[in-house]
């Protein structure tokens, strides 16, 4: 048999040489492709070419307290004071198999500095200090600067980068531009809001950028009262008698506004019946004073306060359609829950303690809630307390769930056992603020969102 011929062996050379070669040059292609994705995926997220840079979020939330912590939040400001958190991308991006945020929102309350009504032996500024409130990497050198105006609502805004051995300004109550060489920065910050009421509901943006592209937003605001708590406002009034009627009114002189997480002080040097401790709890064995929250904004400068009132609102869950409530009070009160309605002030002399009952529309629910308090002078206390229609049970609400007692006496306002704590949930009533995930376990253990 021949062999094949010369002019056939080109032939079939010839056409799998050709067969190799669009195998090449479509891989070739294929990968060009996929790399020009990824650029135009960073491009169109702002992200730089060929480099990246790429911010992420942190999370975190502050009491107000000298250390931040609930833990300490007992006899201070009874209260959150700051959370931040991530803001979602408009256009997801990833570097080394990291995803981006869109930035960072940080809420924070008024930068007041309490004075030591509570005899605690500690002072403090309501601020942000110090925090990381995300990292930026970046994997080439790169012209970083944050853009936008200082905002009015601030009274401190500073921002930079810090790594292990250097740290980078970015704004300063406002902007600034730095080169700064590849790597991962953590963001840091220190956030101080004014110490006014007139800032509640203020919101700012501030825009991080890598060589003028804009990479991450920073949004700066003051919660609303009722976001975080129960909105409590501040009054002075002329001390005559009997005390002017309706709160808000004539002989009332507005002085400020805070979030507190639950309607409980005692400041009084007798026999405290329902002696708890929370950090949304005020105890003290004084006289002539006030909660720091409220003795800042009645006058931060003297030692004494008399002549004050406070304004609770708020949105309270019940579980029952019928209620009963009891009232630790000195000097007056008033309340509207449900079908419990105010024609004026509830004198607390002489037993300083009462009890009120109503009916709500629905056999639970979460309602409206408004109550009063007036201090002439001497001892002031405030401890609301609710329960069941007809029943032995006994609750004081807090916006984490409820300190419960399972048998309490209605006629002279003590708990026979123990009071204990249990979680928000459906059989347990307990303040609704807007803006806030109640603790499952412990009372402070909430998270407020930014």
């Amino acid at each position: 048999m021949k062999g094949p011929s010369t002019a056939a062996t080109f032939a079939v050379l010839l056409a799998v040489f050709a067969v190799v070669m669009f195998a090449v040059i479509y891989s070739h292609d294929a990968s060009r492709d996929e790399a020009q994705k990824e650029v135009s995926v960073m491009q169109s997220s702002g992200v730089r070419d060929p480099g990246c840079c790429l911010f992420v979020a942190t999370t975190g939330k502050r009491f107000g307290s000298p250390d931040g912590t609930p833990a300490r939040g007992f006899n201070e400001l009874n209260g959150w004071v700051a959370a931040w958190g991530p803001i979602a991308p408009t256009s997801p991006c990833a570097c080394g198999g990291i995803s981006s945020d869109g930035g960072v929102r940080i809420a924070l309350m008024p930068g007041i500095t309490p004075p030591d009504s509570t005899n605690t032996g500690t002072s403090y500024t309501v601020e942000l200090n110090n925090v990381q409130i995300g990292t930026l990497t970046v994997t080439d050198p790169i012209s970083v600067s944050i853009t936008g105006s200082m905002p009015g609502f601030m009274s401190i805004v500073r921002i930079w980068l810090e790594d292990g051995s250097s740290s980078y300004v970015l704004y300063n109550n406002g902007p600034r531009t730095v080169t700064v060489p590849a790597g991962t920065y953590r963001v840091k910050a220190t956030l101080r809001a004014a110490p006014s009421s007139a800032i509640y509901g203020r919101t700012a943006d501030l825009t991080l950028n890598c060589d003028g592209t804009p990479t991450a937003t920073i949004t700066l605001r003051v919660p609303d009262p009722n976001e975080w708590g129960l909105r409590a406002d501040i009054y002075t009034f002329n001390g005559g008698w009997p005390p002017p009627w309706p709160l808000p009114g004539p002989g009332y002189t507005y002085k400020g506004t805070w979030s507190v997480g639950a309607i409980y002080f005692w400041l009084n040097p007798g026999t405290n019946p329902v002696n708890l401790v929370s950090p949304y709890f005020t105890v003290a064995s004084l006289s002539n004073s006030a909660p720091k929250w409220a003795a800042y904004w009645l006058n931060p400068s003297v030692t004494t306060w008399t002549n004050w009132v406070i304004k609770f609102t708020g949105r309270l869950y019940v579980p029952w359609r019928n209620i009963q409530v009891a009232v630790h009070v000195d000097d007056d009160f008033y309340l509207r829950l449900c079908s419990i309605i105010p024609s004026n002030w509830i004198f607390g002399f002489p037993t300083w303690y009462h009890t009120l009952s109503g009916t709500c529309d629905t056999t639970s629910g979460v309602y409206d809630f408004e109550m009063g308090f007036l201090q002439y002078h001497s001892p002031a206390q405030l401890v609301f307390i609710i329960g069941p229609g007809g029943d032995n049970k006994a609750y004081i609400p807090t916006i984490d769930g409820a300190w419960y007692c399972p048998s309490f006496d209605w006629s002279a306002g003590r708990c026979n056992v123990a009071w204990s704590f249990v979680p928000a949930s459906p059989s347990v009533p307990y303040f609704v603020a807007s803006n806030y995930t109640p603790s499952s376990t412990v009372d402070g253990g909430g998270t407020p969102r930014p």
